[in-house]
Order: C-alpha cells, then structure tokens, then sequence
C-alpha cells in the first residue's frame, strides 16, 4: 500500500532529537494518534507519537517503537486535508502524495537520503544522514530527473474489427493493412487472409479498485485531540520547504561544513567575507560618529571655559556687541591658572589665538567682520609684541598663500575658513600690520605675501648688487696710460637660482617667481646653456642650471644715445 512505499523505517528507541539532520529542526509532537494505510486502518501503527520537523514527519509507535516506527518525508506530500471529526469520528489529517515523486521513491536504495544521493551535474556522492536538497559540491539542486525510473509501457488499445482485419508481421508484429502481401517494415510476405488466424484482442484493463486511488494517501487520526495547531504547523513547514533552501536571519551568513567545498564553498565564504567587512566597518562608523559628538561635547566646554577666563578682563564693546581686545591676540592672562588652561587648550588644539576667532554670527556688519578678520591674520603673521611672541612672518619676509592658509585655520581650531575668506581678508592686511603686509600673484600663479624688503623694486636693487662684482686686482691695465692706479670698473657675472635663494635666505620656488619678474621687466637675462647647440652628442652646457647676467645692453650707449 502507498504507507509502505513512503515510509522509511527507524529506530523509535532512539530519542527524536538523536534522529534529526544536522539542519533539521523539531516543530511539534502529538500523542495518541493512528495511521490510516488509504482509507485502511494500519493494524500495526494504532497508537503512537507523531512528531512534526522541518523535514519530515517521525511516528513512533507505543507498542514496538523499534520495528513499527517510521518517517515521511514532507518533500513527497503534494497536499494536505483536513477532517475535525463528527460524533464517535476522530479528527483526521490526509496526506496525499504525488505520483511522480513516488516513483521517483522506488527506484533503488542507491539513491535514497538515507544512503547518500549521486549529483547528476558534477556526479558527487553526496554523503547520508543530510536533507539538503543542494549538493555539497557544486551548489545545485538535487533533481528527480537524475535517478533512474522504470516506467512501464501502455499498449495502444485496438478495436476487436481493426484486429480481424489487419495482417500482423511474423517478422515484427507491425499491424499492416488487410490489403497488403508483405510487411510495410520489414518486407516480409504476409499469410493470406485465409490462412491467417484473427489476431487476439488485447486483454482490457482492470476494473478499477477502490484501493488504487487510496494508494496514495495515508491519514493521521487525532485520537486525543491537539489536531489544529499539529495541522497549522503542518502547514507553516510545508509552506517553508526547509528541505530545500535552509532559511538564515536577515544579516546571517550559514555556517560552513566541515566537507562542503567547491563552488558552494566559494559562494558561502564570499557571503561571510563581505557579511563581516559590513559588519566592521558598521562598527567603525559608529565609534567615529560617538567620536565626533564627543569632540564636539569637548569644543563648547572649552570654549566656555575661555569665555569665563576672559569675562573679568574683557574690553569695552563696540556697537557690534562684541568684545574686541585692542590687538587680535587678546588680553594676556591674569592668573598662572589662566595661562596653564590656555596652553593645555592651544596643545589640544582647540586654538592657538588667545582670543576667541572671529565668527561671522559674532558680527552682523559683515564689513567690520572682514576688518576684525584682516586683525587677527595679521596677529598669526607677525605675533604679539607684548609678549614677545613671534609670527609667521616673524622672521621670513615672504610666504606662499596656501601655507598662509593652513596656518591661519590651525591657529582658529574648529572654526574653520575657506580660501575665499582668505583672498577677501588679504587686501586689508596693510592696514593692519607694520611693516605692512601685501600680496601679488607670480607669473606661475603662486600667490604670496611679502613685506617691503621683498617687494620687486627692492629685490631688484638686490639683485643687481649680486650679478655685478668689483674687480679683483687680475685687470688688464694699460701701463701707458695714467688709469694704471685706478680701480678697475664693476663687471658682472652670471649666478644661478640655488645661489640666489642661498643669499636671500628664501625657497627656490618663491625665489624663482622674483626672477622671472625681473626678466619679464628686461633687467637680467637668461642664460640657458642646456639649450645650446649640440657637440659630441650633448649639449655645451648639458645638465647644466639656467644662469642669470644682469642686462648691459640697457645701460649701453649706442651713438651717443642709451
């Protein structure tokens, strides 16, 4: 009958928990319960437990649980029914199995779960004891078209008159026509009518029997009741076919088999490669955004501590309402406390300015907001002359503009300012600083600040004195003549950039802007001798650096005029 061809046996003395799949789980258990075989009684499976997993269904019977227990697997069930019972009727349960897979089910020991199962893509033994679905090797499911099936054939049913009157080949048995003297196959003379005998009609199919569609059925009878939640999870776990796909929480990556490999292998440890980078770099994010709350939990104390500091000796207020010191620097401490806290302050670097920095909802007037920024620039180039504290530009008369920048906003902390703010303070530093402070733009773009001393007609003057020279006493001299004790005259020489920054104690980079300013102005001349004509395969002055002669032809006379 259909229970026996379905059922697989087992131990019932073993605990159901010792009996599950490594990814099977437990559901629900029911006692008091009876299989029925079709619409039979089984005799020997009247009482019993019935124990519900996520793969299949264990009963275990109260009689001899070691010869009459078994399972079934939920793969095979293609419908459920269900019965509440009527009067002495016990509920009932019907499992109705589908044809294809029961076949499928007989075909031989060889490919059944419980002794492993052959993939019919890579031909990998999949090892017993496992529901999955999916093979350990390659990843792909298992399919009922991979195990051999015997199928038996249906003859074609002939009606008694076509068999009387065709002529059946000795040869082949084809059914030829009454007319024909030789088989249409294979040419084999057929007997004549006369001697033919009628073919025999095929014998009829059974009747059917009320046990045929039974075959595929087996009930559970309820006989202490506990049949709706048995049923409802019945239901839950054939709707979740955890035989087939093992289901994770959202996030979780499953854990590998000690003998999984290949391309499932691969896949599950991508998934648990890229499950914890996620989760680290989740972690990470988190620990900079408390980071940053705490760091800014950190600026308003200090800054409130600073206020408090400065509250006793702040100046008047201007009409703005905000207190300005009479430098940018701010009031110098009153206290060894207060000098202490600010110096643990500007280590942190919270500020480097002894006053607070100049924000601009600190000032409406958007104007005195530029003039108070202007200030406290000028504080950071050339420091304080109270306390003796250097600047930037303490000692160095010229600075590029974007190291103006990154110094400015280290010194202001957290109140950051972009370059635009920066281009629209410069023009207002000469009010502010002595000596004054001013800026121009190199030919190359870089853009610097200077002072006097390094502004284009002063380096020039310079300059002149380094390419003309005195004459060292090696002249030529004509004895002849009353000039033999005078001086000989300044000639000039050629000298690189190197030499120049060494003299003028600046960068070769802000070196090299102040010459081209003078050579786009004709007062020296460029010597490139790398870019002379060639001899031996190389240039006169090859690898050599770009000279610079002061200009002669400009104080040369040419016919009496210059």
């Amino acid at each position: 009958m259909g229970l026996a061809r379905r059922s697989k046996p087992i131990d019932g003395t073993i605990p159901v928990v010792a009996l599950l799949y490594s990814d099977e789980e437990l559901n629900a258990s029911q006692d008091g319960v009876g299989i029925y075989d079709g619409p039979i009684k089984s005799p020997d499976h009247q009482s019993g437990v019935i124990h519900l997993t996520s793969h299949r269904l264990i009963f275990v019977s109260d009689t001899q649980p070691e010869k009459f227990s078994f399972s079934i697997d939920l793969a095979d069930i293609r419908q459920t029914e269900y019965y509440a019972g009527l009067f002495t009727s016990s509920a009932k349960v019907t499992l109705v199995f589908d044809n294809a897979q029961a076949a499928a089910s007989r075909t031989s020991v060889e490919d059944d779960d419980w002794g492993g199962w052959t993939c019919h893509v890579c031909d990998n033994r999949n090892p017993p004891g496992t529901k999955s679905r999916l093979c350990a090797l390659c990843g792909v499911p298992k399919s009922v078209d991979s195990s051999p099936r015997t199928t038996t054939p249906v003859p074609a049913v002939a009606s008694p008159a076509l068999a009387t009157r065709s002529k059946s080949c000795p040869a082949c048995t084809f059914i030829n026509h009454p007319s024909m003297r030789e088989c249409e196959i294979c040419g084999t003379p057929l007997p004549s009518a006369s001697s033919s005998t009628p073919a025999p009609s095929l014998p009829s199919a059974p009747p059917p029997t009320t046990s045929a569609p039974d075959s595929n059925i087996v009930k559970i009878s309820f006989r202490k009741s506990g049949d709706k939640p048995f049923y409802a999870a019945l239901k839950r776990a054939l709707t979740a076919k955890r035989w087939d796909v093992t289901r994770m929480p959202s996030g979780a990556v499953p854990p590998l088999r000690e003998n999984q490999s290949g391309i499932n292998s691969l896949l599950n440890t991508l998934a648990e490669t890229s499950s914890s980078r996620t989760t680290h770099l989740q972690a990470a994010l988190g620990d900079l955004e408390a980071l940053r709350l705490r760091a800014n939990d950190m600026v308003r104390v200090a800054t409130e501590v600073s206020e408090r500091l400065k509250s006793a000796n702040a100046p008047p207020v201007d009409t703005t309402g905000l207190a300005l010191p009479d430098n940018s620097i701010g009031s110098a401490p009153t206290t060894e406390a207060e000098s202490e806290l600010i110096s643990s302050l500007s280590s942190l670097a919270l500020t480097t300015l002894k006053a607070t920095p100049v924000t601009q909802d600190m000032i409406k007037d958007e104007e005195k907001w530029m003039q108070e920024l202007a200030r406290e620039l000028a504080s950071v180039l050339q420091g304080d002359n109270s306390s003796q504290r250097g600047g930037l530009m303490k000692a160095r008369g010229i600075i590029a503009l974007d190291e103006v920048w990154g110094t400015w906003n280290r010194a202001r902390g957290v109140a950051l300012l972009p370059p635009s703010t920066l281009l629209s303070t410069v023009p207002l530093l000469p009010a502010h600083t002595n000596p004054k402070i001013r800026s121009r733009q190199f030919a190359s773009g870089l853009k610097v600040l200077h002072t006097p001393h390094y502004s284009t007609p002063s380096f020039k003057t310079r300059l002149d004195d380094y390419l003309w020279e005195l004459g060292d006493g090696e002249a030529v001299s004509d004895p002849d003549r009353e000039a033999e004790a005078e001086e000989s005259l300044p000639r000039p020489r050629a000298m690189t950039v190197t030499e120049i920054a060494a003299k003028e104690q600046v960068t070769i980079a802000l070196t090299q802007g102040m010459i081209e300013e003078i050579e786009a102005e004709g007062g020296i001349l460029r010597d490139d001798v790398s870019s002379c004509a060639l001899t031996a395969g190389q240039g006169i002055g090859w690898g050599a650096e770009v000279r610079w002669w002061p200009n002669v032809v400009l104080l040369y006379s040419w016919d009496g005029h210059e």
